[in-house]
C-alpha cells in the first residue's frame, strides 16, 4: 500500500501540473474573452453606474466563456492524460522501481483517473463561482438557483448513478486505450521482420475496426452506454434508467482491466528511454 501511495503520488504530480497549465491558460483565455464580449457590447455613455454594469455583465460572459473553453479544456487533457498513460505504461525507466507490474498499472490509471475527476470539478466550480457573484451583485438572477433547484429535483440516488455511470464511462475509455496499446505492441512484437511505426499504424487500425465491428454486432447491447452522454443533455437525468448502462459498463471495465493486466505481465515488452 505505501508503495502504490508513493508511486500514485509521483505520477499524479507530473498529471495534475500538466493540467494545472492548462487552466491556468484558460481561465487567461476566458477572462480575455469576457472583457472583449463586454466591452463590445455595453455602451458606457448610455448606462447609469458604467462601472457596476460593465463588472456585471463581464461577469455573465466570464461564466459562460469558461463553461465553453471548459469543454474543449477537458476533452483535450483526456487525450493528453490517456497518452502520457500509456507512455508510462511501456517505459521501461518506471519499470525500473522495484514495485510489481500490477501496481504500477494501477497507480498510473488511478492517477489518471483522478487527475481527470478533479480536473471536471474544477471546470465546474470555476463556471459556478462567477454566476454567484453576479446574482450576488444584482440580486436578480435566478440561473444558479433553478440550477441547483433542478439538481434537488433529480434525487441523491439518481445523481448517484450518473456519477458511477460517468465514472464507468471515463474508465472504460482509458482501459480501452490501454488495451489498444498493449494489444498492438504485442501483436508487432510477433512480427520481428515487419515491425516498425507504419506496421504499428496498420495493427491499431485493424484493432480499432474489430472494435467498432464488435461494437456494431452488438449495438443492442452497448446502445445505452453509447448514448448515455447525449441523453443526459437532451433528455434529462430524471428520465433516464442507469442502472443498465452501470452494468454493462461494469462487466466491459472488469473485463477489458483484467486482459490489460495480463497483456502487461505475460506479452507486453516496454520500450527504453520513455
Amino acid at each position: 500500500m505505501t508503495s502504490f501511495k508513493h508511486l500514485f503520488g509521483e505520477l499524479f504530480k507530473i498529471k495534475s501540473k500538466k493540467l494545472l497549465h492548462f487552466s491556468i491558460s484558460q481561465l487567461v483565455m476566458a477572462v480575455i474573452l469576457a472583457g472583449l464580449i463586454t466591452f463590445k457590447a455595453v455602451t458606457v455613455a448610455t448606462v447609469a453606474n458604467p462601472l457596476f454594469n460593465i463588472f456585471r455583465s463581464f461577469l455573465a460572459n466570464l461564466a459562460r466563456t469558461i463553461t465553453w473553453t471548459g469543454l474543449f479544456i477537458v476533452l483535450i487533457s483526456l487525450v493528453l492524460i490517456a497518452y502520457d498513460t500509456e507512455k508510462i505504461n511501456r517505459s521501461q525507466t518506471w519499470r525500473l522501481i522495484p514495485i510489481d507490474n500490477n501496481t504500477i498499472y494501477l497507480s498510473n490509471l488511478v492517477s489518471s483517473l483522478i487527475a481527470i475527476v478533479i480536473l471536471v470539478l474544477l471546470e465546474f466550480f470555476g463556471a459556478i463561482a462567477p454566476m454567484l457573484l453576479h446574482e450576488a451583485l444584482t440580486g436578480q438572477g435566478v440561473l444558479v438557483s433553478e440550477f441547483f433547484s433542478d439538481m434537488g429535483k433529480i434525487g441523491f440516488l439518481k445523481w448517484l448513478q450518473i456519477i458511477v455511470a460517468l465514472f464507468l464511462l471515463l474508465l472504460a475509455i482509458f482501459l480501452i486505450i490501454s488495451f489498444l496499446n498493449f494489444s498492438s505492441y504485442t501483436i508487432v512484437d510477433f512480427l520481428p521482420h515487419f515491425s516498425g511505426k507504419l506496421t504499428l499504424m496498420v495493427v491499431r487500425l485493424v484493432i480499432i475496426l474489430l472494435i467498432c465491428w464488435l461494437g456494431v454486432t452488438g449495438a443492442n447491447t452497448f446502445w445505452p452506454v453509447l448514448k448515455l452522454p447525449a441523453e443526459l443533455i437532451t433528455v434529462g437525468a430524471v428520465n433516464l434508467n442507469l442502472l443498465s448502462s452501470i452494468g454493462i459498463l461494469a462487466i466491459l471495465d472488469l473485463f477489458t482491466g483484467m486482459l490489460d493486466i495480463f497483456l502487461m505481465n505475460n506479452t507486453f515488452e516496454t520500450e527504453p528511454n520513455k
